[in-house]
């Protein structure tokens, strides 16, 4: 009868610590232990740089070196390595944001009122595995024998995170996660995170047989081939011209000029890059981070940056003269030009983020589905808001097919 009750009791404890765990945020110990640092340059650089397993970009230290140099001015890091028995085993990456009314844009019409007064009193601080400049998944990333503890070991250290802050952390956020991660996400429902549909992020693979851009054009059906070349014949009139560092510090000003007309269009943003952002970028990162500029009688009308990461081709932050795009089609020839770029490496994928759905389906971009985790950090509020997870969807844009073969 004894070991009954004590199989019994061994049970209801076990209930009793999920249970606590889901509504506290608290993980039971992972197992792993941890270091979390404010600062990149206090990071024992040779110990995160073997824990960058598959040297992404997005977690090296030259990018998040640079990030921390120029970094919007809402935004703090934690960077975490993660030790078992005296061994480094994982790497983990974190943004604090603050968010309020100066990143909020008025709108106008019936609901003007009661939408500008919610917003001018939202200010939050929002906790994030992962980075919000950029789709994917750049937050972690641990050693193959420690996967199935990767997650365990998240929830866990943003938990510390949180409680050892002196202000507040409103929400946590676990981002981005392909369907087919080697990670098991589960874990994370078990400490009271919620998943929800972060919208797809565009890709477009390289095929084998492109073996020159004619090739790409070749494939498609003819109305997309006709807008394709229509818009490259109205860029011939532009000039093109990859900046080095020098040339960047030089159009520091009107590269940021043209980025904030882009951003300033966005209703709310979590963040405004730093006008010194691409100036850091390409003398932390070099060749590996490239930005072509385009000139009309000599003005500097749009941008477009690349960042290479492996296989990867990340076309990444832009910026316009919105007044010439449609003269020009500015933003068409910066995806074009991204992908005769991929060609020519040549790369396997170009990722292109979230936004845009139509215009970049039309080139051939694909959706692949991203699932992010949130919890909040009250325990009543991270109940009482779950229901609203169901109607977290991203717009449903129409997705076009340009291939014949498709």
């Amino acid at each position: 009868m004894t070991i009954i009750h004590s199989i019994i009791a061994n049970k209801l404890k076990l209930r009793w610590a999920s249970h606590y765990s889901r509504v506290t945020g608290k993980p039971v110990p992972s197992g792993l232990s941890f270091s979390v640092y404010s600062s990149f340059t206090d990071v024992p650089s040779s110990t995160w740089n073997l824990g960058n397993l598959k040297n992404d970009v997005f977690l090296s230290s030259e990018y998040l070196s640079a990030l921390e140099q120029a970094p919007p001015d809402n935004m703090e890091f934690r960077y975490v390595v993660f030790i078992d028995h005296n061994i480094p085993v994982g790497i983990a990456y974190f943004q604090i944001l603050e968010l309020d009314r100066r990143l909020h844009r008025p709108v106008h019409g019936i609901w003007s009122r009661f939408h500008d007064r919610f917003a001018s009193h939202l200010s939050l601080r929002l906790l994030v595995c992962g980075n919000v400049l950029l789709s994917g998944e750049h937050g972690f990333m641990f050693a193959e024998s420690h996967s199935e503890q990767a997650l365990h070991a998240i929830a866990e250290v943003a938990f510390s995170i949180r409680r050892s802050e002196k202000r507040k952390v409103s929400v946590t956020l676990v981002k981005d996660f392909y369907d087919k991660h080697e990670y098991p996400r589960h874990i994370l429902e078990t400490f009271g995170y919620y998943s929800f549909d972060a919208g797809p992020n565009l890709v477009i693979p390289i095929r084998s047989n492109w073996v020159s851009f004619d090739a790409y054009l070749g494939e498609m059906k003819s109305k997309y081939r006709k807008r394709a070349t229509s818009s490259i014949k109205k860029g011939t009139m532009l000039k093109r011209k990859s900046l080095d560092l020098d040339d960047l510090i030089k159009y520091r000003n009107e590269v940021f000029a043209l980025y904030s007309e882009v951003v300033d269009k966005a209703k709310y943003k979590l963040f405004v890059l730093s006008p010194d952002y691409f100036v850091e970028l390409k003398r932390k990162l070099g060749d590996l981070f490239i930005c072509e500029a385009f000139f009309h009688e000599g003005i500097l009308v749009g941008f477009t940056t690349r960042i290479l990461n492996n296989e990867m081709m990340e076309g990444y932050a832009h910026g316009l003269h919105y007044s010439q795009n449609k003269t020009f089609e500015l933003y068409q020839n910066f995806m074009l030009d991204d992908i005769r770029a991929a060609i020519d490496k040549p790369f396997l994928r170009i990722n292109t983020g979230r936004t845009s759905i139509a215009m970049k389906s039309s080139v051939v971009a694909q959706a692949e589905d991203m699932t992010c985790y949130m919890r909040f950090s009250g325990r009543l509020s991270n109940q009482l808001l779950k229901p609203l997870f169901a109607f977290i969807k991203p717009s449903n844009e129409f997705c076009r097919n340009p291939f014949e073969d498709e």
